[in-house]
């Protein structure tokens, strides 16, 4: 057998991206909002909200959202999807993905969502906490690394980065698409967090199916066998 190279698991492009955002966030949200990030898992621990009406219930686990972002005080509308005012319908170019919106062209930023999603706890939870990611990072997506051009790709990441990145996997593999990330860059994003975080992989692993879960272990030894360049 001729003596090929096995091909990394992430691309060393796609990596050096990753740890670059997770470097960035220490440096400007503060080492303790990621040493001290909590694993956000699909549990009571995090999520209280009895299922109530369609409106109620989508505000609840919205709030919910909000809180774990840290961005309780921040003024944002929640809105159904087929029910926008006409002038703010038009297209923004801040379309995320069919499943969610954000616009923030006004004076109050508005997050849309597909009613549907609620059928769908998992890939409700994980469309708001993207949706709010783009609010989170508005004022800072120039900064951040690949700017704005990236800025959609960079929004799925820092959910990763601020916990969610449990949602993020499971809403993809459930659902049957990838969203702006691929899984393997996911995966990845996700044992980064773990480890720098320091959690365990099996802390993960039971609110991932086990292909997903297959994913992450590869991704967590391809990080053990060679090390970041930093830590949080």
């Amino acid at each position: 057998m001729w003596p090929f190279r096995s091909a990394p698991v992430i691309a060393p492009e796609k990596r050096a991206w990753v740890e670059s955002h997770f470097a960035w966030a220490v440096a400007n949200f503060g080492q303790d909002s990621l040493s001290a990030a909590p694993l956000i898992t699909p549990t009571r621990t995090f999520f209280k909200s009895n299922r109530a009406a369609a409106a109620e219930t989508a505000q609840r686990v919205f709030s919910e959202v909000k809180s774990l972002l840290s961005l309780d005080s921040v003024d944002v509308s929640l809105i159904p999807q087929g029910i926008l005012p006409e002038q703010a319908a038009r297209d923004y170019n801040s379309l995320t993905q069919v499943s969610g919106s954000f616009i923030a062209d006004s004076k109050t930023p508005i997050i849309t969502y597909d009613p549907r999603l609620l059928d769908h706890p998992i890939v409700f939870i994980s469309t708001m906490a993207h949706e709010l990611m783009h609010l989170k990072l508005a004022d800072v997506v120039e900064d951040m690394p690949g700017g704005r051009a990236t800025h959609e790709l960079a929004t799925d990441l820092h959910c990763v980065i601020h916990g969610f990145g449990i949602f993020q996997l499971d809403a993809a593999d459930r659902m049957g698409w990838a969203g702006y990330l691929s899984q393997d860059t996911r995966a990845f994003a996700l044992a980064v967090f773990l480890q720098l975080t320091n959690r365990p992989v099996d802390a993960a692993l039971p609110f991932l199916s086990a292909h997903v879960g297959k994913k992450l272990r590869k991704m967590a030894a391809a990080l053990s066998a060679t090390p970041m360049g930093f830590s949080a």
